[in-house]
């Protein structure tokens, strides 16, 4: 996990406050441009790691290409929705 490259993004981080290696900081308010850009740019997958709200915030600007869902069983209680409400974010699915 050292060697691969990894892109943070953060509203109160700055670059010189990742430590860990191949770490690279993308401004929140900057994430559209910046990620349409990545994709771009890198010829593999990109990958989003417990952020529900970039997760529904990159589906609203159409970047989001496929989701990968592990799901656990377990009921806590409230939380995040995953997808909006309204339907705004039109997703086909399959199951494999």
């Amino acid at each position: 996990m050292n060697s691969v490259s990894k892109y943070v993004v953060s509203k109160a981080l700055t670059q010189d406050a990742l430590t860990w290696s191949n770490s690279t900081i993308l401004a929140a308010d900057d994430v559209v441009p910046a990620l349409a850009d990545l994709k771009e740019t890198i010829a593999c997958d990109i990958h989003i790691m417990g952020s529900s709200q970039l997760v529904r915030y990159l589906v609203g600007h159409d970047l989001i290409d496929q989701f990968n869902l592990m799901i656990h069983l377990i009921i806590l209680g409230g939380g995040n929705r995953r997808f909006p409400d309204d339907g705004s974010a039109a997703i086909s699915a399959s199951v494999t």
